[in-house]
């Protein structure tokens, strides 16, 4: 789901009215907010399980799923939907490549709405490349979907309207931001993980244990850190342990490395751990 936001105050509970609104285009739901502006915050949880549609074309919509109970309580949970034309065909082949697309939108989401002055949370991403529930891609369609934790505002335990409403437009404007992500360079992140995961099925076969890359920063900056130390020694290996494999995605050789501290850096030296072999004595 979104991110772990915390806060005080008010049970989360997600009972909704006995006539929810299901359905409601944009106009009616900015009409909405401002309907209830000043109001008693209680009367936000009207909006659980509502669909806001948001553009003409209803190709933009907003789930809410769960609304807070109050200001200061955890956020509010809220899916939205964007279209992508052309992602299915990007994400077909492995898994891996749809799980590499979902972080690297993810990523991409994360640094849009952490720069924004809306309260939109999600959790942050690391330097690893894993299935997230935050983003997902539709199996088969060319939609994606991202769940946040929103703090709708408020003034006391008043509802702050105006607030409300340029939440909703930061969320869809940075989801459209996302949706607009060229799928050239989604397709070379795809094939970069592959011939990551590629390489990691090699060292086995290979009788190796595990690799780093030539001039790697191996150092971390603190010990809740995943960034490398600022002043550390890059790491080289000797030349009578280095190892070179062919990438089959991109087809090159795993020889150097410019430079490390790229996300898409694809040429590597690597440093190989043999495995010992055991001596067998027999009395």
């Amino acid at each position: 789901g979104g991110g772990d936001a915390s806060g005080g105050g008010g049970s989360d509970d997600d009972t909704s009215p006995d006539v929810p609104i299901r359905r409601m285009p944009e106009n009616e739901m900015r009409s909405y907010f401002q309907s209830v502006d000043g109001q008693n915050y209680g009367r936000l949880k009207e909006l659980s399980g509502a669909e806001g549609l948001w553009d003409a074309g209803h190709l933009i919509s907003l789930w809410f799923f769960r609304i807070q109970s109050d200001p200061f309580a955890p956020g509010s949970q809220i899916t939205v939907n964007v279209p992508m034309p052309g992602i299915s065909k990007v994400v077909e082949g492995s898994s891996i490549r749809k799980i590499a697309i979902e972080d690297h939108l993810d990523r991409l989401f994360y640094h849009i709405v952490s720069n924004g002055a809306a309260k939109i949370e999600i959790l942050r991403p690391s330097q690893h490349v894993v299935e997230r529930s935050t983003l997902r891609i539709g199996v088969g369609s060319d939609m994606i979907s991202i769940s946040v934790r929103a703090s709708l505002p408020g003034h006391g335990r008043r509802i702050d309207g105006r607030g409300c409403n340029a939440i909703m437009q930061s969320l869809v404007a940075g989801a459209q931001k996302v949706a607009c992500e060229p799928l050239e360079k989604l397709a070379a992140t795809a094939d970069h993980v592959e011939d990551q995961e590629w390489l990691r099925a090699q060292l086995a076969p290979n009788g190796l244990v595990a690799f780093v890359a030539e001039g790697a920063v191996l150092p971390r900056a603190a010990g809740n850190s995943d960034k490398p130390l600022g002043n550390a020694v890059p790491f080289s290996s000797p030349e009578s342990v280095r190892c070179s494999f062919t990438l089959p995605r991109q087809n090159l050789s795993l020889i150097h490395i410019s430079e490390p501290t790229r996300l898409l850096s694809i040429s590597y030296a690597v440093f190989c751990l043999k495995k010992k072999k055991r001596n067998t004595h027999v009395s």
